[in-house]
C-alpha cells in the first residue's frame, strides 16, 4: 500500500502559479495561496481512498507573497503538515484543529533588514471577504495579517516560534527593486495595430504586437517567473432596433473587463536585459470569441474601450518552486517527490515576493476595430466600429 504525507493547505487544490496571485490582487489583497505546493504535497501520489497512519509532526507550511506595491493588508497562510494517527487523511483534512496551529501556541514575526517590523495577527479570512474554495480541506479559513508597509529592495525574514515545542522556523526573501522594471513597448502614444489593410487588394493581414519589458534587479543573475496580462475593457449595452441607427437605450450600458493572459509561469533569466514577447493577433481575436457570447440575434451591442497591459514578476523563490514543480511533473505517476521545494527552514512552502509593472489606456487602431466586425471569430459579437468611453 502506498503512503504519503498530507499537508494542511488552503483550498485552491489543483491550480498553480502567478495567475492565482492576480486573482487575489483583483480584491486588492496581497494574499498568497501558493496552490502549487498543495498539489505537490497532496496530489502527487495519493488517491481519495488512501488511509494513512503516522505520527503528528511539528512542520509548518507557509504561503506568502510580499508585494511592495500594495497598500492593503498582507496575508500569510501558516498551516501544518499532518499524518493522521488512525483515520483517513481526507477526513482529518476537514478538522480545522488538524490543519491549523492553535494561535496561542505560535508567534509569527516579520523582520525587515533584521529589525522587527510587526507581530502578525491571526484572523479569519472569511470575515474579510476571502472565502476558501470548496475542496478536501475545511472551509475554515485562517491566516496571519500585517498592515505594515512592504518596501522594495529590502530583506524580509518570517519567523515562526512554537511556544509549545520551542522550535523556531524561518524563511527569507529580498524584495525586488522598483527602479528598473518598466514596460518599454508598446507605446501608449500609438494605438495597438492588430491588422494591416491593403486598399488595392481589399485584404486584411494579421499583425503581432511586440511587448518588451526590462527585468527587475538587472544585476540579479537568478531566474524569475513572469505573467503577462491584457485587461480588455469594453462596454455592453442594448439598442433600439426599431429606430434607424440603433440608438443606445439609456440605462442599459455596463462596463466590463476581460483578462487575457497570453504568457503564464514564464521562467526567464536575462541579466541586465529586456525580455521580448510577441502577442499574436489571431490569438487576441480568438480569445474574444471564446470568452464572449454571440449577440447577433439580440439587441445587445458592444464597443471597445481600451486595453491595459501588465507584467507581473515573481521572484527567485517562486521561480525555483515552479521549476521544481515542472521537473516533478516529469516523474512517473505514483512517485512521491523525495524533496519537495521549500525555502522555509524546518518547514515547507514558499516565502517570496512579486512586483508588477503596467501601462494603461491603449486604444485600438481603426482597422483593428473594423476587423472585429469582419473576421470569422468575432463577427457575431456585436462590436461597433468605434472606440467608446465608460
Amino acid at each position: 500500500m502506498k503512503s504519503c504525507a498530507y499537508s494542511k493547505t488552503f483550498s485552491l487544490e489543483k491550480k498553480r502559479g502567478l495567475k492565482w496571485f492576480l486573482l487575489l490582487k483583483k480584491r486588492r489583497f496581497n494574499y498568497l495561496c501558493l496552490v502549487c505546493v498543495l498539489g505537490l504535497l497532496t496530489w502527487t501520489s495519493c488517491s481519495s481512498e488512501l488511509n494513512v497512519i503516522g505520527e503528528w509532526k511539528d512542520i509548518p507550511v507557509v504561503y506568502a507573497l510580499l508585494d511592495p506595491v500594495q497598500d492593503t493588508p498582507t496575508y500569510i497562510r501558516i498551516e501544518r503538515v499532518y499524518l493522521p494517527p488512525s483515520q483517513s487523511a481526507l477526513e482529518v483534512a476537514q478538522i480545522p484543529d488538524s490543519i491549523y496551529y492553535n494561535p496561542n501556541d505560535i508567534e509569527v514575526l516579520l523582520y525587515e533588514d533584521e529589525i522587527l517590523l510587526d507581530t502578525l495577527v491571526w484572523i479569519n479570512l472569511n470575515a474579510v471577504g476571502i472565502d476558501r474554495e470548496p475542496g478536501i480541506y475545511s472551509s475554515v479559513n485562517y491566516a496571519y495579517s500585517t498592515t505594515a508597509a512592504i518596501q522594495g529592495s529590502s530583506a524580509y525574514r518570517l519567523q515562526i516560534n512554537n511556544k509549545v515545542t520551542k522550535k523556531r522556523f524561518s524563511a527569507t526573501t529580498q524584495t525586488m527593486s522598483p527602479s528598473n522594471y518598466i514596460l518599454t513597448s508598446p507605446s501608449t502614444s500609438l494605438p495597438l495595430k492588430w491588422v494591416n489593410y491593403d486598399i488595392l487588394d481589399n485584404t486584411y493581414t494579421l499583425e503581432s504586437i511586440q511587448c518588451n519589458w526590462r527585468i527587475p534587479n538587472s544585476s540579479d543573475n537568478a531566474e524569475k517567473v513572469y505573467d503577462l496580462h491584457l485587461d480588455i475593457h469594453y462596454k455592453e449595452y442594448e439598442v433600439d432596433l426599431n429606430v434607424a441607427g440603433e440608438p443606445e437605450i439609456p440605462g442599459t450600458a455596463v462596463c466590463k473587463t476581460l483578462r487575457w493572459t497570453p504568457l503564464s509561469n514564464y521562467l526567464k533569466y536575462e541579466q541586465g536585459g529586456i525580455i521580448r514577447k510577441t502577442l499574436n493577433a489571431e490569438s487576441f481575436y480568438r480569445f474574444l470569441a471564446r470568452e464572449l457570447a454571440p449577440v447577433n440575434s439580440t439587441n445587445t451591442r458592444r464597443c471597445m474601450v481600451d486595453i491595459d497591459i501588465e507584467v507581473v514578476a515573481g521572484d527567485v523563490e517562486l521561480a525555483a518552486y515552479i521549476a521544481h514543480r515542472n521537473s516533478m511533473d516529469n516523474l512517473a505517476a505514483g512517485l512521491y517527490p523525495p524533496s519537495p521545494f521549500s525555502n522555509v527552514n524546518g518547514g515547507l512552502g514558499v516565502f517570496s515576493n512579486k512586483r508588477s509593472t503596467s501601462k494603461t489606456g491603449y486604444a485600438l487602431s481603426e482597422k483593428s476595430l473594423e476587423y472585429l466586425l469582419l473576421n470569422e471569430f468575432t463577427a457575431n459579437l456585436g462590436f461597433k466600429q468605434t472606440q467608446c468611453q465608460c
